[in-house]
């Protein structure tokens, strides 16, 4: 029913802007008289998209799979998600007392079976390799820490440490980087850029939703005549080209914002470090956070 699907479309968008991670809008499912699949109605069938996107980061089901999929959410890497396990009860065809069985493995989600799931995946021509459960999570981010259990259990990006955290663990220095160690970093880009003969790096442009550290930074970078820039008015699509395009790009490892620049940045070939990453033994100085990205 459109109702029940309305009230899930706005449940997930909460869920979503709690967690600060972009919602996937999904087609409306129908059933048309005659016949026995679910007919899939593309999200901006019926809504505008754009009014959705002054409250929060979405991106039509169509779109993603047609542009992020192929190299974000590759086939071999297509995990299905629930809170737990599903089996799948059948009327069996050939027995006339009704047995029941299920099909299915009982440690999977069984994402496709039954009408509407089957047929909404099928749309998209997507087959899981595997399950993923996240029970005992809820979609209630405002339940005491429940948003930041999510974040812990599942990182929002993987551009520094992976899927699975396989390459190591985050820390606060990576989410809030300190000035001391975003001067110091820098300073070893620069050095190393310089020296090996990459290009000169001649100045340095700062992204950021806080401090932008010009004064900072043009203090810890006169003595090698390096001057840092930030542009005139906030305007993230303009940072995202100038980022994106940039001799040597320095993210933040758990900003999705980053994550963009990095995508664009590894299609070219351009090469990326983030703050903090990987850590350093002695923790480096926390005196005090800024999130920035250069």
């Amino acid at each position: 029913r459109f109702g029940n699907q309305a009230d899930h479309f706005l449940g997930a968008l909460g869920f979503a802007h709690g967690l600060n991670r972009t919602l996937v809008l999904p087609p409306w499912v129908e059933y048309r008289y005659g016949q026995p699949r679910s007919i899939q109605v593309p999200f901006d069938t019926y809504f505008q998209v754009e009014p959705l996107k002054k409250y929060h980061k979405v991106i039509t089901m169509e779109e993603f799979m047609k542009k992020i999929a192929p190299y974000e959410w590759p086939e071999s890497e297509r995990i299905s998600f629930c809170y737990m396990s599903r089996g799948f009860i059948l009327i069996s065809e050939y027995d006339l007392i009704l047995n029941r069985k299920v099909v299915g493995s009982s440690n999977e989600c069984n994402a496709k079976e039954g009408n509407p799931f089957g047929p909404f995946w099928d749309t998209f021509n997507i087959d899981f390799v595997g399950s993923e459960f996240y029970s005992p999570l809820h979609y209630d981010t405002y339940h005491h820490n429940m948003a930041k259990q999510w974040l812990k259990r599942y990182p929002p990006t993987p551009q520094c440490l992976g899927y699975r955290n396989e390459k190591g663990k985050a820390t606060p220095e990576m989410c809030l980087p300190s000035k001391q160690t975003i001067i110091r970093q820098l300073k070893r880009v620069i050095k190393k850029v310089n020296n090996n003969n990459d290009g000169m790096i001649k100045s340095v442009f700062v992204s950021s939703d806080s401090n932008h550290m010009i004064d900072d930074l043009n203090e810890a970078l006169k003595r090698i005549k390096i001057q840092a820039f930030k542009y005139d008015k906030p305007d993230p699509h303009v940072d995202l080209a100038i980022m994106g395009r940039s001799h040597y790009f320095i993210g933040n490892c758990i900003s999705s914002f980053s994550a963009f620049v990095k995508r664009e940045r590894d299609v070219k070939g351009f090469p990326t470090s983030f703050w903090a990453f990987p850590p350093e033994k002695n923790g480096g100085a926390r005196k005090e956070v800024i999130r920035d990205e250069l």
